[in-house]
């Protein structure tokens, strides 16, 4: 079939998307100096190693069972690696290293369909591709250095969406589907990786459906009525297993994440997508690609404009579906919009079909074009050097977590640890924790206080009858009192400041660590 058959530039697009992988992985390694991922990834790396050594699926030995990772796919694969090895982050960060040339190498096959079916010529594909890619420094340290399932999904999900453009490609052209079994595998990966994935496919897949149905010719509802079945299937396993292992069918601290006001959640999921296409980077981009727009107007003789047309609503259905998803969720904390960071996928293409179509029309604004793609990327890397992704701070706090635990498993690693900076503790320490904020402890996730956001799971009267040894520990060199948080003080209800807890607490310092110790009243 013309057009498909040159989609896939194997070898040269995958030695491109390397390169560009390569490039970007070592500028944000330089950057943020990481070591062991995000501090949530240690809570994932947690539970993957005390699967791995036999203990269970559980927070620490001989605690209860409790899901606190988020991913079951990518807990898989961390529990495979800590089989390989015990300290597998190396191996975590090259999964997701190749997970994002992954996701460039579909990128450039999506940008390459685009330009094929707009009858523009496809070598030009790659290159403006991984130069776009490069604008956006801070996905690659989401994607190869958090440690996190964020690469695994960005790759899962490009390579769905390629699939899903190529089925569209082949009905608009009344060819032979191909590549049927790979959307099923991909769909079925992707309910596996997020919890929130099962609502995506479907939605993916209706519209895929819906599309099928309206292009001439045989439809292919079989094939994406399969794909819909198996990721179902999937999900309806993953959850019976958590019903035989936990005894919920849904993660057991998941009200710990899930706001009992939701318009409180409603109103922060609105903010994160205002904030994202306000970011001077998504805003070109987003210029760029309604010139793509402007260009399929424009191009009456399109080499297969029915395809063209489809792929294009496809696309801004599946962007609109997938805002109101995130929106409906209330969004993230975490810096740089992890959760729309797969909206390069459909982005860039559309961009790249822009930038050629004027270049090609206008043959003047070429150079002018390159300048500003040149200008653009200097801007953003030394954006990012400066802000580092406003995530730069996770990496550290994993790091002082682990050094903490270390610090106080050397002391007494049977005292009771309350802790809310959860992950990098938990690898290090060998004692009962206790995450305050319930992610890692059903009975503080249960608890319902009329909570907003994610932060609101913190209960004082769970708390208290779990009464830990030590509590908060920070590594602020002793300081000679509390010094006041804001932001802790809301989250634990001014717990630290109360009468109560002044009554059975007293600060103290261990090696440079200052926490709040159970005062011992028997001595």
């Amino acid at each position: 079939m013309k057009g498909i058959s040159k989609q896939m530039r194997t070898l040269p697009d995958l030695i491109i998307a390397i390169l560009c992988a390569a490039i970007l992985s070592l500028f944000t390694w330089i950057v943020l100096s990481p070591s062991v991922g995000f501090d949530d990834a240690n809570i994932t790396q947690n539970y993957a190693q005390n699967i791995a050594n036999g203990l269970g699926y559980v927070y620490y030995a001989g605690g209860e069972r409790v899901e606190g990772s988020t991913s079951a796919l990518w807990t898989a694969l961390n529990t495979l690696g800590f089989l390989i090895t015990d300290t597998p982050e190396t191996l975590f960060a090259a999964v997701g290293f190749a997970c994002t040339v992954g996701m460039i190498w579909f990128t450039i096959s999506i940008a390459r369909a685009f330009l094929d079916m707009a009858g523009l010529t496809e070598r030009f594909a790659a290159l403006p591709v991984a130069a776009i890619m490069a604008c956006f420094p801070a996905a690659f340290g989401w994607t190869v250095w958090s440690l996190m399932e964020t690469g695994l999904w960005c790759f899962l999900t490009a390579g769905f969406l390629w699939a899903s453009i190529r089925l569209i490609r082949s009905r608009s052209l009344q060819v032979p589907v191909s590549g049927g079994v790979l959307l099923t595998v991909l769909a079925v990966l992707m309910v596996l990786t997020r919890p929130e994935a099962i609502v995506l496919v479907s939605g993916m897949l209706l519209v895929l459906l819906l599309i099928d149905r309206y292009l001439p010719g045989a439809h292919e509802t079989g094939l994406v009525l399969r794909a819909a079945l198996l990721s179902v299937a999937a999900f309806a396993a993953l959850t019976l297993a958590r019903l035989v292992y936990f005894g919920v069918p849904h993660p057991n601290t998941y009200y710990a994440k899930v706001s009992t006001d939701r318009l409180s959640e409603i109103k922060a999921g609105a903010r994160y997508t205002l904030d994202y296409v306000s970011e001077p980077d998504t805003f070109v981009l987003l210029l760029l690609a309604a010139l793509g727009l402007i260009a399929i107007s424009r191009l009456g003789g399109a080499a297969d404009r029915r395809g063209l047309v489809s792929v294009v609503i496809f696309a801004l259905l599946v962007a609109l579906g997938t805002v109101a998803v995130y929106t409906l969720l209330g969004g993230d904390h975490f810096g740089s919009h992890r959760y729309y960071l797969i909206f390069l996928v459909l982005l860039v293409p559309g961009a790249v079909l822009g930038v050629v179509w004027l270049a090609m029309r206008y043959p003047p604004a070429l150079p002018f074009l390159a300048l500003l793609c040149g200008a653009a990327l200097i801007a953003q890397w030394l954006t990012f050097a400066a802000d580092k992704g406003d995530y730069e701070i996770e990496f550290r706090l994993a790091e002082d977590s682990r050094a903490i635990g270390s610090i106080l498993n050397r002391h007494d690693n049977s005292a009771s640890v309350a802790v809310y900076i959860a992950g990098g503790i938990a690898m290090t320490y060998d004692g009962p924790i206790y995450d305050m904020l319930g992610l890692n402890w059903s009975d503080m996730a249960h608890t319902d206080r009329g909570r907003r956001g994610s932060y609101g799971a913190f209960s004082k009267p769970v708390f208290y009858q779990a009464a830990p040894t030590l509590v908060n520990p920070q590594r602020d060199n002793c300081v000679a009192d509390w010094a006041d948080n804001p932001h802790v003080n809301e989250t634990f209800d001014n717990l630290f400041l109360e009468a109560r807890f002044r009554e059975l607490y007293a600060l103290d310092c261990v090696d440079g660590v200052s926490l709040f110790r159970k005062i011992d009243r028997t001595e």
